[in-house]
């Protein structure tokens, strides 16, 4: 029997989960970090990776059961993207995080730094005791998920080098002390063509978007030629996310988004490479792409397919 479940109640069954989850696997649960990590995990984002994990499940195996014991590895892909927000803000001096105070300005620097290290922590601890994963399939989600974690930083740094003339702050200070290429090639490696920033939006949010689908194949043994588009899938659609966070940078409503508008100023993206109209066609473009990579997908990606409208919705409004 087909189990029918809406976007909405797929959220509300994640952030139950978190909830639960989020108070009771270290020695004081009433720390500062995790009481900033259910402070900005439960406060009801799109959570657009775990819904991609569900839909990507329900191409292989859509009932009830098999939705139920995929939630806590979709929280597990939820606390890594949380993790990352923390310290983006940080670096960014973003003041808002959907419609509330950042983690770091409401809790202070140091907390947003401490919650983000236990938050990675809690993604492993979640996806190595899950009684819902054999041994093969948790190893396996074990590594993509921290491949994805680095891929992560990496794309963050390749994004700060583009902004303020490579002027990255502390971070750079911290990378410096290991590494080995001088700070003026840094800079000069700094985005500057349209396949340069493709690539940093690849690795800002292609790279976490691509695992949340591999894992809901990874956990219903789908066959290797099906986690490839799998991988293609989230990883076209976050590129076309991350054109749409662009445009909303330079042209939408911060009242709108819930976060600040021009924390890009001073860099160089799709917009500035290739003017408003194309931007907008580019992303059309990376859409229709997410969504060919799933067709022909042995099983139904009907619920997958539906989550790239469900996105454009979202976007279109923050544009318009």
């Amino acid at each position: 029997m087909v189990y029918a479940i809406s976007s909405d109640e797929v959220r509300e069954k994640v952030l139950h989960f978190m909830g639960c989850d989020l108070i009771s696997d270290i020695n004081d649960p009433n720390t500062t970090a995790v009481e900033a990590a259910r402070y900005a995990v439960l406060n009801k984002g799109h959570l657009w990776r775990p819904l991609i994990v569900v839909r990507a499940t329900q191409i292989f195996e859509n009932g009830e059961h098999s939705v139920f014991r995929i939630i806590p590895s979709a929280a597990a892909v939820e606390y890594i993207h949380n993790a990352t927000l923390m310290v983006d803000d940080v670096q960014d001096e973003s003041d808002t995080r959907r419609s509330k105070p950042s983690v770091w300005k409401e809790y202070g620097e140091n907390t947003a730094i401490n919650c983000s290290h236990y938050l990675v922590g809690k993604a492993i601890h979640t996806v190595a005791n899950s009684i819902y994963l054999r041994e093969g399939q948790r190893n396996r989600i074990l590594s993509i998920t921290g491949t994805a974690a680095m891929s992560l930083v990496s794309g963050q740094e390749k994004d700060l080098e583009g902004k303020n003339g490579g002027e990255i702050g502390w971070l750079e200070r911290v990378a410096s002390v290991f590494s080995s290429t001088p700070r003026e090639s840094r800079i000069s490696n700094r985005p500057s063509t349209l396949e340069d920033v493709i690539k940093v939006y690849e690795f800002k949010t292609g790279v976490l978007l691509s695992s949340a689908a591999m894992i809901g194949g990874i956990a219903h043994n789908a066959p290797e030629d099906a986690i490839q588009r799998l991988k293609d899938f989230g990883n076209y659609l976050g590129v076309a996310y991350q054109i749409g966070d662009d445009i909303y940078d330079r042209v939408g409503q911060a009242t709108k988004g819930g976060k600040p508008i021009g924390q890009d100023e001073g860099q160089i993206g799709v917009v500035e490479l290739v003017g408003l109209d194309d931007a907008k066609k580019l992303l059309n473009e990376y859409k229709e792409k997410a969504v060919a990579s799933v067709e022909g997908i042995e099983g139904d990606p009907s619920h997958l397919v539906g989550l790239v409208g469900e996105l454009e919705a979202v976007i279109n409004a923050l544009i318009k």
